[in-house]
């Protein structure tokens, strides 16, 4: 009997660890994943403010330096090229962890119907969320809605990514991240690239409209009647471009037609691409690139936006709890040193791109310890 218990246990650990280990390599992990994950390891019902939309967010506006500042805490459920459609199902999967005092949308999301029109593109986007969110039934409903096939790889991620041998580095921030139970950055992520504004146009007082296209004009009026049933403020602000040309301008435009749509449905829309000099943003150095802001511009939008909703809005300190507070202060420890890591290469040649990661955080111990 025991020889055949022990062929048998031999067997199964043949298949299973193969299976393990496929499991946890060979996935897909960045960025995205990171910050979503790091969401669902904050302590329930202790985030105030939290932030949707696409990649102008999470560089353009840090919740650890706006906890520094003001006290409230905040997070960025946001990752790259988030499209109209996603936004609804993204605050129906933030309301089952938190309870917010207040939403906001960033808008530029909001001027991309290629997502809608290539397929491809869309599930890609798709899969940069539901990669990072826990299992759930709401997750289920999510995969059910909006896929049509190769559901199961939603669920088993290395039928997608089998063979992916390029990101080990990421998936070792994963778990550096899931031992620590939080995330030091808050999801913040910047460069020290910088580009020249070539032609910056003045659109402060231009109320010039042009309408959405036609399937995110259908999305975005559904979001606001959805957005109606909520308990918490919901704000909508556009986060600080550089205008420059044509398509600039019209993507500007269609900010003035979803400010238009907003203030008749009761909300309020902040846009910041008429607040340059408010925020006090520099074109040529606080960009790194004419549609993302670095280190710079982000701590100046921070600044104004959490002053925005400490005055305006009525948005004080978060109440935390000990354990929870001190997690936060660490918080603030680490974006202090994150931007002054930056300092230091801000005028390197080399360009470099950071977000939250082992490599990144050993060099911001190195400089904490350049100060004890």
């Amino acid at each position: 009997m025991k020889k055949y218990l022990k062929r048998t246990l031999t067997i199964v650990s043949l298949i299973i660890i193969p299976l393990l280990f496929v499991s946890i390599t060979q996935k897909r992990v960045d960025h995205n994943t990171l910050r979503i994950q790091g969401f669902y390891q904050e302590e329930q019902n202790s985030i105030d403010v939290v932030f949707f939309g696409a990649s102008e967010v999470f560089p353009g506006y840090s919740p650890a330096y706006a906890y520094e500042k003001y006290g409230f805490t905040s997070y960025s459920y946001a990752i790259d090229a988030n499209y109209t459609k996603l936004i609804k199902y993204q605050i129906e999967e933030v309301l089952s962890y938190q309870s917010p005092k207040c939403i906001i949308i960033e808008t530029s999301c909001y001027y991309n119907p290629r997502q809608e029109e290539e397929k491809k593109t869309a599930l890609a986007t798709l899969r940069k969320w539901t990669d990072g969110i826990p299992f759930s039934k709401h997750k289920t409903e999510i995969i059910s809605q909006l896929t049509d096939s190769d559901q199961l790889s939603y669920y088993f991620p290395f039928i997608m990514y089998h063979g992916n041998l390029e990101n080990y580095a990421d998936i070792e921030a994963e778990f550096s991240q899931k031992r620590r139970g939080y995330t030091y950055l808050k999801g913040v992520t910047s460069t020290n690239k910088k580009t020249v504004c070539n032609s910056l146009r003045d659109v402060s007082g231009d109320n010039t409209i042009e309408k959405l296209p036609e399937k995110d004009d259908i999305y975005f009026k559904d979001l606001l009647e959805y957005c109606k049933s909520l308990d918490c403020k919901v704000i909508f602000v556009r986060f600080p471009q550089r205008i420059e040309d044509d398509a600039d301008y019209e993507m500007f435009c269609t900010q003035n037609y979803i400010d238009r749509l907003v203030a008749e449905n009761g909300f309020d829309f902040i846009n910041l691409d008429k607040q340059f000099a408010g925020i006090g943003l520099n074109p040529n150095k606080d960009f790194y690139d004419k549609h993302h802001m670095n280190v710079n511009g982000q701590i100046k939008t921070t600044e104004f936006i959490g002053q925005m909703l400490q005055n305006k809005y009525s948005i004080t300190a978060t109440d935390l709890s000990e354990s929870n507070k001190k997690k936060w202060d660490m918080s603030v420890k680490y974006i202090e040193l994150f931007y002054e890591y930056f300092r230091i290469h801000e005028n390197d040649e080399k360009v470099y791109w950071w977000y939250e990661n082992p490599s990144l955080l050993s060099k911001l111990d190195t400089i904490n310890e350049s100060y004890l």
